[in-house]
């Protein structure tokens, strides 16, 4: 049976409630007003997140941490909701827990949900298909480092490094 309880969560180091919202342990949002379930939409990374209004004004939060606040416990100072099946939008309390963020990301690359290798490092500054055509480009005598490095806006250091073997090796077949 779905359980309800009042919406609170900690926003920008504050305590807020929210007195005329509930959420349920599936992480769905009731508004006490009109009875009505409400809507949710999607950040840009997927999260699941709910519009709510109090006297201090509106607040888009995210859902799981409605959730885990609700049925868990305010969270830790240091800690942040981890999904553990890695589903943002599978909100049921029972599939949230409390991390670190370095135990967080190291779930997320066991889990295979990002990847830290070659182009797919959170911090890569090519595609695959730029990394194609920058050896193309370096197989040129006519173009220089400069010149390529100017193209993708990374320094001559970068380009060295591609071109000589030591970065975006894996699965390029470099």
């Amino acid at each position: 049976m779905e359980r309800w309880r009042r919406c609170k969560v900690i926003y920008k180091g504050e305590l807020v409630r929210f007195f005329n919202y509930a959420i349920s342990d599936t992480g769905r949002v009731r508004n006490f007003i009109n009875g009505n379930i409400m809507n949710t939409g999607h950040t840009k990374y997927g999260y699941v997140s709910v519009t709510l209004t109090n006297d201090c004004g509106c607040y888009s939060i995210l859902v799981h941490r409605l959730v885990a606040h609700a049925f868990i416990g305010p969270c830790p100072e240091g800690m942040e909701v981890n999904h553990e099946d890695g589903i943002k939008s599978h909100n049921y309390a029972k599939n949230l827990e409390y991390k670190s963020h370095s135990l967080n990301i190291k779930h997320a690359i066991d889990n295979g949900l990002i990847s830290q290798i070659g182009c797919n490092h959170t911090q890569s500054k090519f595609k695959e298909s730029d990394i194609f055509e920058i050896f193309e480009l370096a197989s040129n005598p006519r173009i220089t480092t400069d010149d390529i490095a100017d193209k993708f806006g990374v320094s001559k250091r970068t380009i060295y490094r591609l071109v000589g073997g030591h970065s975006y090796q894996h699965g390029l077949g470099v």
